[in-house]
């Protein structure tokens, strides 16, 4: 029995003054989110590929690149990095002259003239705010990924997204990262691919769920909550159909699947779990259920809304026909990760 549901448990931060293991040129050439150009691309970008080893928070790159501030670690970022050098094809080191520090005067040294000159009414001053422009700063520091561990010990991580629509870094991913079996995903290792597609083959996706199908061996990826932010999936959510992708293991294609019948539509927040050959899905881990209750997208009037759905409401998806039945009234048993039992 495979199952799969929403992983809450927050990302792992490296050191801050890793990111000064990376170059200005490798920031400016990698910055920026895109899609992918080919079904898969295998992305080689530097900065992507430090930003993931050294779980560098974009954050960070703002006020190091941008505002030009010394990087500090803090108490509450890894202090037990061990720097294996997996990365060190990629990362690069800055020549550029540290920003001097001025040492503030004392009260004790002023002159009698400074005195004077604190008394009279200062101008205001205008903050520079111009290092949070230019769009989101790419990461793999997100909500709503999910982690699927297949048999053989590869770990594939799917999309999700960093933050919300209030921060500047907020974004959300349709990339695949995969870690091939006895991979370390301890900060600094390199050793994952990371895969990148076209929008209409696989759009940006959070709060999914991802199953393993071994008789397929590919992933079922089923749901979205981001589709105000997919062109993709808007149209799947006003018609009501459920989104679902296989992803092809070992190949890493994903590919559309049409199925049939009365599915839970644009859900979210929710669980999977394959038994016997039928994906049943249910409403989230009532652990988080006051915080991150499942959710689907309805229209109405022309108008997109996300409604909860009811505690226990169960579908199940035939994958010898690929339809779907609802069962509002059983109770589900709900788990954690995704796992083989």
């Amino acid at each position: 029995m495979f199952e799969c549901a929403m992983d809450f448990d927050l990302f792992p931060l490296g050191k801050r003054s890793n990111i000064k293991r990376i170059t200005s040129e490798q920031f400016d050439e990698g910055r920026d989110f895109r899609f992918g150009t080919a079904n898969p691309e295998k992305i080689d970008i530097a900065y992507w590929k430090l930003a993931v080893g050294y779980y560098i928070d974009p954050w960070w790159s703002r006020e190091y690149f941008l505002k030009g501030e010394e990087p500090t670690d803090s108490i509450y970022e890894d202090a037990d990095d061990s720097d294996p050098q997996d990365l060190d094809e990629y990362a690069g080191s800055e020549d550029e002259s540290e920003t001097e520090t001025e040492t503030e005067t004392t009260a004790e040294h002023k002159t009698e003239n400074d005195r004077e000159d604190e008394s009279e009414p200062q101008e205001a001053t205008h903050k520079d705010y111009s290092y949070m422009d230019g769009g989101p700063i790419w990461c793999n520091l997100r909500f709503g990924q999910t982690t699927t561990e297949l048999p053989d010990g590869t770990v594939v991580k799917i999309a999700g997204e960093h933050e919300d629509f209030y921060d500047p870094d907020f974004q959300i991913y349709n990339d695949v990262i995969v870690y091939p079996p006895g991979a370390s995903q301890a900060v600094g290792h390199s050793d994952f691919v990371i895969y990148g597609y076209p929008e209409d083959v696989f759009p940006v996706t959070d709060f999914h769920t991802a199953t393993y199908i071994p008789h397929l061996n590919k992933i079922l990826v089923l749901g979205n909550m981001s589709s105000n932010y997919c062109k993709v999936d808007e149209t799947l959510a006003a018609s009501g159909v459920t989104p679902v992708y296989l992803l092809e293991v070992g190949t890493w294609k994903f590919e559309k699947r049409e199925t049939h019948g009365d599915g839970p539509g644009m859900i979210s927040r929710h669980v999977a779990e394959l038994v016997d050959g039928v994906l049943r899905v249910t409403t989230g881990d009532p652990g988080y259920e006051e915080y991150y209750k499942t959710m689907r997208k309805v229209f109405k009037d022309g108008q997109s809304e996300h409604i909860d759905v009811e505690s226990g409401t169960v579908w199940e998806l035939r994958l010898d026909n690929w339809t779907w039945k609802q069962n509002a009234s059983e109770q589900a048993t709900l788990t954690g990760e995704a796992k083989e039992t």
